[in-house]
């Protein structure tokens, strides 16, 4: 789906259109709010927490585990292929790179089309079986683009939440106020997420090339030129954010680019969000206090992902 336009991409796209819709969401979220819950008694509280590691880099995998209908006890398993797919999007990758990805994805996609044989004998309320019935205008998915399907929705929600929850929770740190402000009024998560999302962007950059000759401030573009889009720039614009560069969780008018845009919007933007605003909900309400343990924090060396490698933490009950 990613790499489709047009017609394929409608395809595509029509069919798991439904498992991401707003409705589809509602049901799954009590089933989230129990994941996060179960997730963060296994981390408990005290200090030098790592919450990469202990919370943020489990619950996406852990919730598409279970409503991709693949056993929650292989998310580590899951999680290190996710990690090595990562970097397909990346434009700065070596030749060990490559072959880490080249081998995840042949091991993911060969344990995914396992499931496949299962599930169409076994039918379950999952995404993999809601995939194999699925029909758009008379046609049905073929098992490669359900197995490639699969593991992209895996790469896509794992990276944006993960970084979605720990940028989001670095950038409260940074401002206290503001971390103060959502602990006194939980309720400002939902709209704010919007700006942890616009202050910090998970995804830094995306790549289109042009169908047309483009005409930019005197410049014009060839047709047929790949362009490098900056959403993380475009997020801190000023002539469309006052004071870009500060977090505000009650800022007005927020419209981030941080699932991109167009036919090519991310497909579990709304997923991703929704997960984001339980593991907040429950950071302020398990946690008096929550404060950085170490000065420093270490970043992962990806050019367009950009997320923490770790983020170690204080959790005071």
């Amino acid at each position: 789906m990613l790499m489709r336009d047009g017609t394929a991409h409608r395809r595509l796209r029509g069919l798991a259109n439904p498992l991401f819709a707003a409705g589809a969401i509602r049901e799954m979220a009590p089933r989230i709010d129990r994941i996060v819950r179960r997730i963060m008694d296994d981390m408990g509280d005290g200090r030098d927490i790592d919450l990469i590691g202990s919370l943020a880099a489990l619950v996406p995998v852990t919730i598409f585990c279970g409503l991709g209908g693949l056993p929650v006890e292989d998310r580590d398993l899951c999680r290190k292929w996710t990690d090595a797919l990562g970097h397909v999007i990346d434009p700065a990758t070596d030749e060990a790179t490559l072959r880490a990805m080249n081998e995840a994805a042949e091991e993911f996609g060969a344990y995914i089309a396992e499931h496949l044989i299962q599930r169409r004998t076994d039918p379950q309320d999952d995404i993999i079986s809601r995939l194999l019935l699925a029909e758009f205008d008379g046609e049905k998915l073929s098992d490669e683009e359900i197995v490639a399907n699969i593991m992209m929705f895996f790469m896509g929600g794992h990276e944006t939440t993960v970084n979605l929850i720990g940028n989001g929770m670095l950038g409260l740190l940074r401002h206290p106020d503001q971390l103060r402000a959502l602990r006194d009024d939980p309720a400002l998560i939902e709209a704010g997420v919007d700006e942890l999302l616009r202050y910090d962007a998970p995804i830094q950059l995306v790549a289109r090339i042009t169908t047309d000759d483009v005409e930019l401030e005197g410049h014009t573009i060839p047709a047929g030129s790949k362009v490098m889009i900056l959403l993380g720039a475009a997020n801190r614009d000023p002539l469309r954010y006052p004071n870009p560069d500060r977090l505000v969780l009650k800022r007005s008018n927020v419209r981030p680019l941080a699932f991109g845009g167009g036919p090519h919007y991310c497909i579990g933007a709304l997923l991703a969000k929704t997960e984001a605003r339980v593991v907040f909900t429950e950071l302020m309400r398990r946690h008096r206090h929550i404060r950085l343990s170490r000065d420093e924090v270490v970043w992962r060396p990806q050019v367009n992902i950009r997320g923490l490698r770790e983020l170690r933490v204080d959790l005071v009950p």
